[in-house]
């Protein structure tokens, strides 16, 4: 009976010391940036941020896509479709074309631009029929984008529901066209809570085309303005700007970067910030949640519990 055991014993250290820990996933990174404008023609102004843009991105293209710029006056933002294949080689997944900007080439080029960003082989996001559905390491999101120039849209509690899906990570992006600030103008707040009501881990904005406070409301981390990422036209001055990096593992937001940028204005390239403890310093004022510095990026601290954090008055 004894020598059994001292077999069974044996062959189980075998086993044991045989045996392979698989090693859990290491977070994936969702990227989100501001607003995008690349103008006639193609030009690698993102191309010194290529170190910074790594993982599965998404961003707001401002204008519509089309091969000829429009000719009515003012002020009217357009992208030529060659200018698009230089964000699939930068990572870029999905784009945002629901924004104030999207008729610039008139009414009949709404179509033209689904159309050019299909073709590409990136996702159009537009209001409740047009989501990106990606899966970024072992993690599905859904990301949807509205525009809210003419208010908080009268379907949007319903279509962020019917975006996420169980097990699904729900990221809600809005544009806003309200006078620039630093802080949430009323219309984004009513549209955040519609987010946070259904659901969303993550609710990013721009349009404002300056930086917002990152703030945590419940389980949500809501940015409320990412800020220019590059404009080809001499439309915008403000250079202050961020990406937000999502780590994303077994369907969980795992962490929150803010890594500060230089927008890319007037044809210029965008680059790293050249202080990022400036411009975390700038969103700490602002009311931003907690953020510990790290070299380039900043790492977002969650709200605990007791003190859930409000959102900026």
């Amino acid at each position: 009976m004894r020598r059994s055991v001292v077999c069974v014993v044996l062959m189980l250290g075998a086993v044991l010391a045989t045996a392979q820990v698989v090693p859990a996933s290491p977070p994936a990174v969702l990227w989100l940036a501001g607003d995008l404008h690349l103008g006639l023609a193609p030009k690698p102004v993102l191309e010194p941020l290529r170190g910074l843009l790594q993982g599965v991105g998404v961003l707001n293209l401002e204008g519509a896509v089309a091969e000829h710029p429009p000719r009515a006056e003012g002020l009217r933002l357009h992208n030529h479709p060659k200018a698009l294949g230089m964000l699939k080689e930068l990572n870029v997944a999905a784009v945002g074309v629901d924004n104030n900007h999207k008729l610039d080439a008139g009414r009949g080029s709404w179509d033209g631009t689904l159309q050019h960003v299909a073709g590409s082989g990136l996702m159009a996001l537009a209001g409740g029929g047009h989501v990106a559905r990606l899966t970024v390491g072992d993690t599905r999101v859904v990301v949807t984008q509205h525009d809210l120039t003419g208010g908080v849209p009268r379907d949007l509690g319903r279509d962020l529901t019917a975006a996420r899906e169980k097990d699904v990570l729900l990221v809600a992006l809005f544009h806003v066209s309200t006078p620039d600030s630093y802080l949430p103008p009323p219309v984004l707040k009513r549209a955040t809570t519609a987010a946070t009501e259904a659901g969303a881990a993550v609710v990013a904005a721009h349009g404002s085309h300056m930086v917002g406070p990152v703030v945590w409301q419940g389980n949500t981390l809501v940015a409320y303005g990412l800020g220019n990422l590059a404009f080809a036209c001499d439309c915008t001055r403000e250079k202050d700007a961020m990406l937000l990096r999502l780590h994303l593992a077994a369907g969980e937001l795992r962490r929150v970067d803010v890594v500060p940028i230089q927008a890319g204005l007037n044809r210029q390239p965008a680059k790293p910030h050249p202080d990022p403890a400036a411009l975390v310093a700038l969103l700490g004022a602002l009311g931003s949640a907690p953020m510990t510095l790290q070299g380039d990026h900043a790492v977002v601290q969650r709200a605990t519990a007791s003190a859930p954090e409000d959102p900026p008055r």
